[in-house]
């Protein structure tokens, strides 16, 4: 079968956070305490672009710390975000 503009997929995006950190999604905060959490995106279609806002609010130094990042992907991908080194 030839592919169709209708096709899609998942992508899969891993997050490596420091250690209690809290990690959002656009807005909604991961369940997940890990230091890395791995999750896949509803099928979105083959194509096209999206993105989400993710933010970690962490404690570093003893101060509060929030990084914020927009990560794009696509259909299919495999995407990692890296909030240990800070910015």
């Amino acid at each position: 079968p030839t592919p169709s503009q209708t096709q899609s997929e998942r992508a899969l995006i891993t997050v490596r956070m420091p250690a209690g950190a809290t990690l959002y999604v656009d807005d909604r905060k991961s369940a997940s305490n890990e230091a890395v959490r791995t999750f896949s995106t509803p099928a979105v279609p083959v194509g096209r672009e999206f993105a989400y806002l993710m933010k970690a609010e962490m404690i570093r130094d003893g101060r509060p710390e929030t990084l914020t990042q927009k990560v794009a992907f696509r259909a299919g991908e495999r995407i990692t975000v890296d909030f240990t080194n800070g910015r």
